[in-house]
């Protein structure tokens, strides 16, 4: 039979999050975060991962866009709810659009997409600074053949006559062409009579 305290042990949770906070930020400020979360009794803060600045940022509002993503999971054993981390963030200092805390079971597409292109960027490099790849034959076949079906293309729209119920369509008619005589063209007065000849 088991006692009591090992009943207990075995029925100890742990809680996971995932924090995300858009913006430039300090180690000072993590160094902080992380002093805050004693409070929940902390099994573990693994470090912050920087992700490259994206256009729109995954579970953000609109408002919080050209930012870079800090992320970072934590492991607490007191049980909190996502917004009380969240509200750590922000008594620290952190706008509450900046700040974005998960289950650590929850993961969407887009952060998943981001991190893999962090992975594949070396950090503090662009990737126009890469070197390019050339084409292989596949490509360049392709590419001759878009080109020249372009080409076909253009000039088959220059002999192209467009018929509408069996006739060919008329020139279009411009007010430049209209006879204006020695009318004015606001009104049906002779504009000669007006001057006094």
């Amino acid at each position: 039979m088991k006692t009591f305290k090992e009943y207990l042990l075995e029925s100890r949770k742990s809680y996971t999050y995932r924090v995300k906070i858009a913006g430039d930020t300090s180690d000072e400020f993590f160094k902080a975060f992380e002093k805050e979360l004693a409070r929940y009794d902390v099994v573990k803060v693994t470090e912050p991962k920087r992700l490259p600045i994206m256009k729109t940022l995954p579970g953000f509002p609109e408002s919080v866009e050209n930012q870079e993503l800090y992320t970072l999971d934590i492991e607490v054993n007191y049980p909190a709810n996502t917004e009380q981390i969240r509200q750590l963030a922000v008594n620290l200092g952190k706008s509450p659009n900046h700040v974005l805390v998960l289950d650590a079971k929850f993961c969407d597409a887009e952060y998943q997409a981001a991190e893999e292109m962090a992975k594949m960027v070396k950090s503090d490099t662009a990737l126009l600074n890469s070197p390019y790849e050339g084409t292989n034959q596949e490509q360049a076949a392709a590419a001759g053949e878009y080109a020249k079906g372009y080409q076909t293309a253009a000039q088959n729209t220059e002999k192209v006559k467009y018929e509408f119920a069996g006739k060919t369509a008329e020139p279009a008619e411009f007010t430049s062409d209209l006879p204006t005589g020695n009318l004015s063209p606001l009104s049906k007065t002779n504009p000669a009579k007006l001057v006094g000849e």
